[in-house]
């Protein structure tokens, strides 16, 4: 594994600050993974929500909000959490799923080692 960016070639930060960049990189724990336009709009809603649960209608809403009359299935939503998770897991990253209510993102300090 490299220690530089494979996208701008800088060094990237070693410790459990979670980086999202627009073009869908994230970077945490030295560690870069690449998720799709979909992936990256959930994740941001479950950093941005600061470890407090979404449920899977505010993370749906969010993400197909230009389709109201035509939403996927609610389903949906853990197909890409568990795409989600499956790549973060080398970056010691981890989705709760908080049964009944929704998911939401383990601050560092919960998580179990990758």
């Amino acid at each position: 594994m490299s220690d530089l960016c494979p996208c701008c070639r800088q060094p990237l930060p070693v410790n459990d600050a979670l980086i999202l960049d627009e073009g869908g990189i994230v970077v945490c724990n030295g560690r870069v993974a690449a998720l799709t336009w979909q992936e990256h709009a959930l994740l941001e809603i479950l950093v941005a929500a600061k470890h407090q649960v979404r449920s899977r209608e505010q993370l749906l809403d969010r993400i197909y909000s230009l389709r109201p009359n035509d939403p996927p299935e609610i389903k949906i939503i853990d197909v890409f959490i568990c795409h989600i998770r499956r790549k973060l897991k080398p970056l010691g990253v981890q989705i709760q799923n908080v049964w009944g209510r929704g998911y939401r993102l383990l601050p560092a300090e919960e998580r179990k080692p990758a």
